[in-house]
């Protein structure tokens, strides 16, 4: 029996809720486990550094009019942000980047709202 992914639910209706108001969503896929032995997992995870992965990147990437751009962090009910998700909040928002954690399709609309968007 497969574990439950309350997280990828929420995040699925998100990007569904998101796309239907006429948003281009994106999801940057940094988690999950990687396939093969440990070595080629070292192998695969130091080439997807090289290539720009970067830990802590938020799951979705947002994009609306007027070339506004923003971040969502999608969180189960009792998750927390890692330390390296708080070090690319920090980053992104010194930027001027808007960013937000989310746990639901509601979180979602109240933040577009506080984004003005």
């Amino acid at each position: 029996m497969r574990r439950a992914q309350p997280e990828s639910h929420i995040q699925q209706a998100i990007v569904q809720y998101l796309r239907s108001n006429g948003y281009l969503v994106a999801h940057v896929p940094n988690g999950g486990k990687m396939p093969g032995n440990e070595r080629q997992r070292k192998s695969r995870g130091a080439r997807l550094k090289r290539e720009g992965l970067l830990a802590g990147f938020p799951d979705l990437i947002i994009y609306g009019s007027d070339g506004r751009v923003g971040h969502i962090e999608v969180k189960a009910d009792s998750g927390e942000q890692t330390p390296s998700q708080k070090e690319v909040q920090a980053m992104l928002e010194k930027l001027g980047q808007s960013y937000a954690i989310c746990r639901s399709v509601d979180d979602v609309k109240e933040t577009l709202e506080q984004w003005r968007w």
